[in-house]
């Protein structure tokens, strides 16, 4: 999957979200992620809802989220311990074509308070990836 093709096509505003979830690591080629899961801003998130995307039950991570196609749009990434805000995120945000990806060390941080068991897999991995 090209996230970044996709995201661009989603024609969304910029610094208004950023990739999350597996997709940093789907950029880095450290693993595939299956859909894209993006960290919006409050407005963006009001906007897609007001457009018609489908707003989805909580996950484990007590998250709401809206879905359409294979996006999930997330206002708040809240997973255990790890509660970042939007507007510090984005602003270490790392582009590629113009399209925000979260840092691989706040994917880090993320799996870390998350603690699935994949999510030590791919703390694993991404470990490997920058040599720590």
């Amino acid at each position: 999957m090209n996230i970044v093709d996709s995201v661009n096509s989603l024609g969304l505003p910029k610094g208004e979200y950023l990739v999350f979830g597996s997709g940093p690591m789907s950029q880095y080629k450290i693993r595939e992620s299956e859909d894209i899961d993006l960290f919006v801003s409050n407005k963006l998130y009001q906007k897609l809802k007001a457009d018609g995307w489908e707003e989805m039950g909580k996950l484990a991570s007590n998250n709401l989220r809206l879905s359409k196609f294979n996006v999930e749009i997330f206002k708040s990434w809240n997973f255990g311990a790890y509660r970042p805000e939007f507007k510090k995120i984005i602003a270490t945000a790392e582009y590629v074509d113009d399209v925000a990806f979260a840092p691989l060390s706040e994917v880090l941080k993320w799996k870390s308070a998350f603690g699935r068991p994949r999510d030590l897999d791919d703390i694993k991995l991404i470990n490997r990836y920058l040599k720590v």
